[in-house]
């Protein structure tokens, strides 16, 4: 009797620690870290739509940059003749910013307090002959969450002929205010090539 009641007991302590190893497991989950950048991307996910939407992105900053001035997503474009271009030889354009018809700023925290958004740049076929002869224009979609903000626009390529298109992945951070998201490399008719970034950059305070 002595016995059977010591493997009970015994019996039972191993199945308490048992349970509680496992709500230790579960009550107490590794902390997850935001990444202050590309949450997510994804290329051509779907191929079968009339017009394929290329490059598509996911972006959510951390609480920290979301209350760090206000962001705006720009195309800055250089020529790559220039060795060791500075910051003065790019031409910048504010491709999503301040609305025109709202006047408040596109890119915002959502209730939540963080700037979270889906972007898309290019589609499968670029429009021809875009401000200009010999320029191609590629469409940019941008769609906050949580925030009911909405953009859209073209990145304008200055020449047709591209050669290289390099999209940022998943994973990629924002750093000292700038996620760029994707660098375009075309050449134009006279053979001069250019190199264009699209990124989003934190909005200078002069």
């Amino acid at each position: 009797m002595t016995t059977n009641l010591h493997r009970l007991t015994v019996g039972f302590a191993a199945i308490a620690t048992g349970i509680l190893l496992a709500n230790t497991a579960f009550a107490s989950p590794p902390t997850l870290t935001v990444i202050s950048g590309i949450a997510d991307y994804k290329f051509n996910p779907d191929p079968q739509e009339p017009a394929p939407k290329m490059y598509n992105w996911e972006v959510m900053l951390d609480a920290a940059d979301s209350t760090n001035g206000v962001y705006e997503i720009v195309q800055t474009t250089t020529s790559i003749k220039i060795e060791e271009a500075k910051v003065s030889d790019a031409s910048m354009k504010v491709l999503i910013g301040l609305s025109p018809m709202t006047h408040t700023e596109t890119i915002c925290q959502n209730k939540n307090g963080i700037i979270h958004f889906n972007l898309h740049i290019g589609d499968k076929e670029a429009a021809q002959n875009m401000n200009g002869k010999g320029k191609i224009g590629q469409p940019v979609i941008f769609s906050g969450i949580g925030t009911g903000k909405g953009s859209s626009t073209w990145v304008v390529l200055p020449g047709s002929k591209v050669n290289q298109t390099i999209p940022s992945n998943k994973g990629t951070k924002l750093v000292d205010g700038k996620l760029n998201l994707i660098r375009y490399v075309v050449t134009d008719d006279s053979g001069e090539k250019f190199q264009v970034d699209v990124m989003l950059c934190r909005k200078s305070s002069e």
